[in-house]
C-alpha cells in the first residue's frame, strides 16, 4: 500500500498566494512597515502536514508558532505559557465549552510537544 502523500492542492496554495498578496497591498495603503510584520510562509504549515501526518487536518496556531520560532531561533529555548497541549480538552482559553472534534490533529500535535519537550527546546511553564 502507498503512503498517503500530504502535499497542499493546487487551490490551497492560489489562495494562500492571493491572501498573502491582499495582505502585502493593505501594508502599503496603511503604511505599514513590511519588515515588522511577516507572513508565516506555507511551507511550515506543509513540513508539519508531512511531518505529523495532518493529511486534510490543519496544525493549531500554537503548533505552527513553535515550528516557526525553533526554525527562526535554533540556539534558543523557547518557554510557553499558560497553554497546555496535552490536555484532553479541545477547545480555545477563552471559551467555556469543551468541543467533541476539531480539524487539528490533537494526536499529532501532543506527538510533536512531547518529541520538542524531549529535545529541552520548548519548555512549557503553567
Amino acid at each position: 500500500m502507498k503512503p498517503q502523500q500530504c502535499r497542499p492542492s493546487d487551490k490551497d496554495v492560489a489562495l494562500f498566494k492571493k491572501e498573502s498578496s491582499y495582505i502585502t497591498r493593505l501594508y502599503s495603503r496603511y503604511r505599514i512597515i513590511p519588515d515588522k510584520i511577516e507572513i508565516m510562509p506555507q511551507s511550515y504549515q506543509i513540513w508539519l502536514q508531512r511531518q505529523y501526518k495532518y493529511c486534510h487536518q490543519f496544525p493549531s496556531t500554537g503548533a505552527l508558532a513553535l515550528v516557526y520560532l525553533m526554525h527562526h531561533f535554533p540556539e534558543s529555548t523557547i518557554s510557553v505559557y499558560g497553554l497546555d497541549f496535552l490536555k484532553n480538552e479541545i477547545g480555545h482559553y477563552w471559551e467555556k465549552i469543551t468541543k467533541h472534534r476539531t480539524i487539528h490533529n490533537m494526536k499529532g500535535e501532543a506527538k510533536l510537544v512531547r518529541e520538542l519537550q524531549a529535545t529541552g527546546r520548548v519548555i512549557f511553564k503553567t
